[in-house]
């Protein structure tokens, strides 16, 4: 009997070894585990950090390909998307497909769809019928003919900077999985073609009232100095003068009411919106307008200003030209005919 207890003893000591073998075992195949999926984190973590300084650091951040106009291959555009646009450019616009092949080329399918984008804008408001300007086939090949290319570029990781922005050191692992270098994509930047919208019939009112406004200006002074010179000769008389001065009056009192009259049924027509006859004696500014505000380029404007030039003022001799120029009413722009010599003056600045 006491035989067989020491054998049961031993026998259930021996199972308790195993037991506890097992456990340990066990145990060790958990830290494993643990330890496993705690190195599986840490590199998850760290890939994920390394995908996020390529994101911030590498080819399409901010630091490397700027903002604004530029397009690279980094967009995502799906290749439907891709073709339709080509197809836009090509077949809508005209545009030769290797001009459209050497866009891609350079700025990718972003490009393209910038591209066909800025052509689709401008003819949408093209047709509206309210804007100046080329028309679409025109200006879209203008604009990719002076699209501005640049090439790819292959730049390093500046790792200083990353760790100062980041506050901690990149070790070797970490620099591994980011690479040494990183390529910045191609990209192509286009000037958006402008359109400029078509001026009102009151915008053009105004600009007709604003050609011959220095001329109507022009002519309240002119009139004034008439009308004071003939009151002079009125007051002076002829008496004490010689024959050829008073016939120097004459001439000069006879040209002074042929031009009051002249510049009293102009200013009347004006005041009727009627410029020609203003134009015909000062002339007027408005080819200088129109280029300056470009909005009235190709505007219906009104003929008389480009039809009626300005009109040769004729004088009898050079004895009355000398006197009038005295006064103050020949000023520079205006031509006077000698009709004693048939010699044309051109009064200059």
């Amino acid at each position: 009997m006491a035989m067989w207890q020491g054998v049961s003893q031993g026998l259930a000591a021996a199972e308790q070894t195993k037991l506890n073998r097992a456990e340990l075992d066990l145990k060790k195949k958990v830290n494993e585990r643990a330890e496993e999926a705690f190195n599986m984190d840490k590199l998850t973590t760290r890939a994920a950090l390394a995908t996020q300084l390529k994101s911030l650091y590498g080819p399409g951040s901010s630091s490397v390909s700027g903002t604004g106009g530029k397009s690279t291959k980094t967009s995502k555009i799906p290749e439907g998307v891709n073709k339709n646009n080509f197809q836009i450019l090509v077949q809508k616009f005209s545009v030769d497909p290797k001009e459209v092949e050497k866009l891609y080329a350079a700025g990718g399918a972003s490009g393209v769809a910038e591209a066909a984008k800025l052509a689709t804008t401008y003819s949408d408001k093209f047709k509206t019928g309210s804007y100046v300007g080329d028309s679409p086939d025109i200006v879209i090949g203008q604009m990719l003919e002076g699209a501005l290319y640049t090439s790819s570029e292959t730049k390093e990781y500046d790792w200083d900077k990353i760790s100062k922005d980041i506050g901690l050191p990149l070790d070797e692992e970490l620099r591994v999985m980011m690479g040494d270098t990183f390529v910045v994509p191609g990209a192509v930047s286009f000037d958006t073609p402008v359109l400029v919208e078509k001026p009102s019939l009151t915008d053009l009112a105004d600009l007709e009232k604003r050609a011959v406004s220095n001329s109507e200006a022009m002519s309240r002074s002119e009139l004034q100095k008439i009308k004071a010179r003939m009151n002079r000769i009125v007051d002076d008389g002829l008496a004490g003068l010689t024959d050829d001065e008073k016939t120097l009056i004459k001439q000069e009192e006879v040209w002074l009411g042929d031009r009051l009259g002249q510049i009293e049924s102009a200013q009347t027509s004006y005041k009727e919106e009627v410029y020609a006859p203003l134009i015909g004696l000062y002339g007027n500014s408005m080819r200088e307008l129109v280029d300056y505000y470009g909005e009235f380029k190709g505007a219906p404007t009104n003929p008389a200003f480009f039809n009626a030039s300005q009109q040769e003022i004729s004088v009898p001799n050079e004895a009355v030209f000398r006197s009038l120029g005295r006064l103050g009413i020949f000023i520079p722009g205006m031509r006077i005919r000698n009709l004693e010599t048939g010699a044309l003056i051109e009064l200059t600045k």
